[in-house]
């Protein structure tokens, strides 16, 4: 018989050499393998779908009611506002109107000063230029009258003239000694 306890060991199988090189590792524990969960019940996870449903439906009844606020304000705004654009339509034609009355009787008032105005420069002109028509006939006749003498004067004494003219001729001359030799040569002038 065997006496080492080596060779009893073999002599048990395969297996307990394996469990021997096991045991002489150290501390090793045999692996069970993956644990088993326990089967989800559907009657729970039924619950749960319910549940969350549920919440959800009640997320979306809110939103829903929220928004449906919304719009029904939204809706009186614009409600609001389309009768305040409306009013401030029916303003600004009456304005318009009022303004096209004010312009037109302005237009109007503005006519009749005028033609008044052009009335008032017409006979204003008129009698400006009466007026002066009666101080050119007056001048035209002071100016005859002047002329009728100096013609008178003329007649008589035709020398005068020159002689003027010969006084004139000296005292603007630059060259009034040619002048002074000429008029005393016709005896125009005493020296």
């Amino acid at each position: 018989m065997i006496s080492s306890p080596v060779a009893q060991i073999a002599a048990a199988g395969p297996g307990a050499l394996s469990l021997l090189l096991l045991l002489q590792c150290g501390d090793v524990e045999p692996n069970p393998g993956p644990r088993r969960e326990p089967k989800p019940d559907k009657a729970k996870i039924v619950a749960e779908k319910v549940e969350g449903h549920e919440a959800r439906i009640a997320e979306l009844e809110s939103l829903l009611k929220s928004q449906s606020d919304l719009i029904e304000q939204l809706r009186a705004e614009q409600v609001q506002k389309a009768e305040e654009f409306e009013a401030k339509q029916v303003e600004s034609a009456k304005a318009m109107e009022q303004l096209k009355v004010e312009s037109s009787e302005a237009m109007d008032a503005m006519k009749v000063e005028s033609s008044r105005a052009m009335d008032q420069i017409k006979v204003d002109s008129a009698r400006a230029v009466d007026a002066l028509k009666v101080e050119l006939d007056k001048g035209i006749q002071t100016q005859k009258m002047k002329l009728a003498s100096a013609e008178a004067a003329l007649r008589v004494r035709p020398h005068l003239i020159i002689w003027l003219w010969a006084q004139l001729l000296y005292y603007t001359s630059p060259i009034n000694h040619f002048v002074k030799r000429e008029m005393q040569k016709h005896r125009y002038f005493d020296s």
